[in-house]
This record gives C-alpha cells, structure tokens and sequence, in this order.
C-alpha cells in the first residue's frame, strides 16, 4: 500500500466511528433542543414511544426495543416517572416483576412529540433528496445488520 494511501486512512475524518459519532452528535443536540419544549430527551422519547406502540412493557424489554442496557433504562424511566409521564407496577402475574404504564400526562405527549420528531427529521435531512435519503437509511441499516 503506497504511504500516501495509508496515511490517508488513517486519518480520523475518514474513520467511520468518528463519522456516524460526530453526525450523531449533532442530530440528537437538535432533537435535545426541539424535545426540550415537552421536557423530554431523545432518550426518554424512545421509551414513551415503545410505551405509544405497546403500553405495560417491562423495564428488560424497553431495554432490548431500544438496545440500550438496563440500569439505562431504569434511570430514564425515574426520570419520566418523576415528571409524571410513567408510573411502573408490580405484574398481576408476578409480584417481582414490574410493569410500565403511560399515565395520561405521557399519553398526551404523543401528538406534540410526533410533531417535533417529524420536523426534526425533515430539518436533519434538508439537504438531501428523497432518492438520497432512501439510500442512506439504507446504508445505515445494512450496518446495523452487519455489525450485529
């Protein structure tokens, strides 16, 4: 491999971590912003949205919907339970295992949500054609696949 070639691979700004990192970065700074508005982050918003789809799921499988670890989810369900859009419950079938609920402060959330993810996403996307844009989702879910 010419040297050239090689130290042009190396550089960070051609490394993919460093790519999808930095994107994402700045993708979910403007969903921090735009959620702000209905006191919620991008990662308490996948939880509500699990919880739009499927009320009374359990903590594990909030966990493995949104591929983030356990004690994760725990601490962002406190936090929406704190602001009064959850409320976790002991399962009628099992008394040590817990279940949770939207309550109808975080039912209500979904409409405006909806919209604010809506906007975000067209915001985000803005310079790309719509044949672009199908390209790039994708791309990004042929890596989500391979790297499973």
């Amino acid at each position: 491999m010419p040297l050239d070639l090689y130290n042009d691979c190396m550089k960070i700004e051609k490394c993919i971590n460093y790519l999808l990192t930095q994107a994402q970065i700045k993708v979910n700074q403007r969903f921090r912003e735009n959620l702000s508005a209905c006191r919620v982050t991008p990662a308490q918003y996948f939880m509500l949205y699990y919880l739009w789809e499927e009320d009374g799921l359990s903590p594990t499988q909030l966990a493995n919907l949104s591929g983030l670890d356990t004690s994760t989810v725990t601490g962002l369900l406190s936090r929406l339970e704190e602001k009064k859009f959850i409320t976790r419950k002991n399962s009628k079938d099992d008394r040590r295992a817990v279940n949770v609920y939207l309550t109808k402060p975080g039912s209500a959330l979904r409409k405006s949500i909806d919209i604010i993810i809506q906007k975000s996403n067209s915001d985000v996307l803005s310079g790309f054609t719509e044949k672009e844009k199908a390209v790039m989702e994708d791309f990004l879910l042929r890596i989500l696949e391979t790297t499973n």
